[in-house]
């Protein structure tokens, strides 16, 4: 097949049909319109920002991201989340390393969303997808993901205040629907102690977890004498708690544990069995990975392997910093 039967052009309206059958196709899952449109047309910080390659009225490959708020060094940015990587099995033999169909698609994507445009995106993948990216489309790895899991024993465990301690401290832990001004206050408060993350902001909070077309998730607020103290949002699924995200503040430790204790007890009232809860962070910052331990979660491999990449387009970063500096979640990824 010649290069001129091969057409590689950015999104259009109407593309979004081929592009769910694609993604049935490729993944086995089907998606949603609703899903579609929510990621890629209502993220409220840009898009769609997809590239796509067809033959002939065929869509043959599809690269994405969506874009997401980022704090480096006490500056905001935007930054990409890149996934729905994929190439219709009818042709993958097209072409060979740089040539073939997702190498072509992924550097058109390069050159019409992220050169000039973003410091640098992320994904997440494993198996031969990483090793091609590696090779041939400039992955490279900052984090291979690993799960924090406590077990059922240690639910019942949890390092809590006393009753008349928790009173005099002025706890109080709410399930919420939104995320309101608070959230903006919060994370202004709280930022340069995570190092560089994504902007968790009442815009960002609202569109990723209150707005998700397909998953209602819990989300819960811990305050200390009407202060914010910290929130968690996740979700209760085959059997077990799955933090999706986090973020507390290191001056008050007692946050979430008390917040994590009012989640499991209102999932017991609704007649939950809980075997244990699992959770994705970075090793970084290290207190709050002293937090984790003290609470008595474990470190364990992500059962599929998955690694972390970036693909920088400026040279003013490297993965060993973001190896270092980057808090990240499950929640950060399309995967939860």
């Amino acid at each position: 097949m010649s290069d001129s039967e091969i057409h590689i052009r950015p999104c259009r309206p109407g593309d979004e049909q081929a592009i769910l059958a694609l993604f049935q196709k490729a993944f086995h899952h089907e998606r949603s319109p609703n899903h579609w449109n929510w990621k890629f047309l209502a993220d409220p910080f840009g898009g769609p920002f997809i590239s796509t390659a067809w033959v002939d009225d065929n869509l043959a490959g599809h690269y994405a991201g969506y874009p997401v708020p980022f704090r480096m060094e006490g500056k905001d940015t935007i930054i990409y989340q890149v996934g729905d990587t994929m190439t219709d099995p009818a042709f993958r033999d097209i072409g060979r390393g740089r040539t073939n169909i997702l190498a072509r698609t992924t550097y058109h994507f390069y050159d019409t969303f992220c050169k000039g445009k973003i410091p640098f995106f992320y994904g997440f993948n494993t198996g031969k997808i990483h090793r091609f990216g590696k090779l041939f489309l400039r992955y490279e790895p900052v984090w291979e993901v690993g799960e924090w899991i406590l077990d059922r024993q240690g639910l019942d465990k949890l390092p809590l205040p006393g009753y008349w301690q928790r009173m005099i401290r002025g706890y109080n832990v709410d399930k919420v629907k939104s995320a309101g001004e608070w959230a903006d206050a919060f994370f202004e408060s709280v930022a340069p102690h995570y190092g560089w993350l994504v902007a968790r902001n009442a815009e960002y909070l609202q569109w990723r977890y209150c707005k998700h077309p397909d998953i209602q998730y819990d989300f819960w607020v811990i305050r200390r004498r009407r202060r914010i103290a910290g929130w968690m949002a996740g979700l209760y699924r085959n059997g077990r708690l799955h933090i999706g995200d986090a973020l507390f503040s290191p001056q008050d430790p007692w946050a979430m544990p008390l917040a994590l204790r009012a989640w499991l007890d209102y999932l017991r009232n609704q007649g939950h069995e809980i075997a244990g809860i699992r959770s994705w962070f970075t090793p970084q910052p290290l207190w709050w990975i002293r937090q984790l331990k003290t609470m008595g979660f474990r470190h364990a491999p992500e059962p599929n392997n998955l690694i972390m990449v970036i693909i920088r387009f400026t040279s003013d970063i490297s993965p060993q910093e973001a190896r270092k500096r980057v808090y990240f979640t499950w929640g950060d990824s399309d995967l939860f």
